[in-house]
């Protein structure tokens, strides 16, 4: 039944299949598929928390900079504002 499962596929992959053995005892690929899903929420649930924590951080800094960056140049402005002598103008009556 296996050669016949193996050779229903593409020769590529039907050649390899055909050297494949089935040992008993060993899981199946559904169990397997299902340990390697429980590996990786295992792996990446703690590792999603500490990106998670590092981008919130991260982005609060940037506000701060954006924030501070405002404020200075505003504080700027207002200076160059004070310093800045308006030019006499001519009125010319007709």
């Amino acid at each position: 039944m296996w050669l016949r499962f193996a050779r229903l596929g593409p020769e590529m992959y039907s050649r390899y299949l055909a050297t494949l053995q089935w040992r008993e005892g060993e899981d199946k690929v559904g169990v397997l598929v299902n340990k390697l899903r429980i590996y990786e929420d295992t792996v990446t649930a703690p590792f999603r928390t500490h990106v998670s924590s590092v981008e919130t951080r991260l982005a609060e800094q940037v506000r701060s900079l954006i924030e501070e960056g405002h404020q200075k140049l505003k504080k700027e402005l207002k200076e160059e504002i004070y310093h800045i002598s308006p030019e006499p103008t001519r009125v010319s009556a007709y």
